[in-house]
């Protein structure tokens, strides 16, 4: 996604604003469900928190999952991709290019 991101931020000139916001995310990724789990034992009991609580929080991760799933889906390819693609230069085993020394 990084690269996506940087390829797409290179028009505007904004590459350190617009991959900052990765690493923003990673964080909020880590951060929030800790404050859920916290929220959710200090509002239940802890025989309700241990039945189904903790359920919750699954529950608001996989439609975290599916709004990620859903707007992947209809972002597109970056414009050198797709000009890639077009030319037909795509590697047949791109893993190789790495070693590859010119």
């Amino acid at each position: 996604m990084s690269s996506l991101i940087t390829e797409f931020s290179i028009k505007t000139r904004k590459i350190g604003y617009g991959t900052s916001w990765i690493q923003s995310t990673t964080l909020f990724g880590i951060v929030l469900p800790i404050i859920g789990t916290l929220a959710l034992r200090e509002l239940m009991l802890p025989d309700m928190f241990i039945s189904y609580g903790w359920r919750v929080l699954i529950g608001v991760g996989a439609l975290a999952l599916i709004i990620g799933a859903i707007v992947r889906h209809y972002i597109f390819e970056s414009p050198q991709f797709q000009k890639i693609l077009k030319e037909g230069q795509i590697a047949k085993v791109p893993v190789s290019l790495a070693f590859k020394s010119d």
